[in-house]
């Protein structure tokens, strides 16, 4: 088996920005990238990583970043962006709630989201899918 590895913080950088492109383009070449639980880990451990070595920024400039509240535009955004992946997700309606948190929590990676948004946005989704 071959390693792969980063050293460079640019470098880094630059993988975090295509994944986070990869995740919540509009419309993806790969639709199941956005919930993929490898690409969720993938990009927890790399903002991990980034908010230790940034030479730019603080911690806590990251720990905010992260928080998906600061990433809420209803019109335009990451949450109406991942409730219409989800809301297409064939596999969604086969899992029972605690699939559903897990589910959640992965499509929004690597942001940080609460139980409430978590709970929130599931019944999101199930309006949403009853409504098509």
């Amino acid at each position: 088996m071959r390693k792969f590895e980063l050293f460079d913080y640019d470098d880094l950088l630059n993988l975090h920005k295509a994944l986070m492109e990869a995740k919540f383009h509009d419309n993806p070449d790969n639709e199941y990238v956005a919930g993929s639980p490898i690409i969720a880990k993938i990009m927890n451990e790399i903002v991990d990583i980034l908010t230790d070595i940034d030479p730019y920024a603080k911690k806590e400039d990251w720990e905010r970043w992260r928080k998906l509240e600061n990433h809420i535009c209803y019109e335009n955004g990451i949450y109406l962006k991942t409730l219409v992946k989800v809301s297409k997700d064939k596999l969604w309606e086969k899992y029972n709630n605690e699939e559903k948190i897990v589910a959640t929590k992965n499509y929004f990676s690597p942001f940080i989201i609460t139980d409430k948004e978590i709970d929130e946005f599931i019944n999101a989704v199930e309006i949403k899918k009853n409504s098509n």
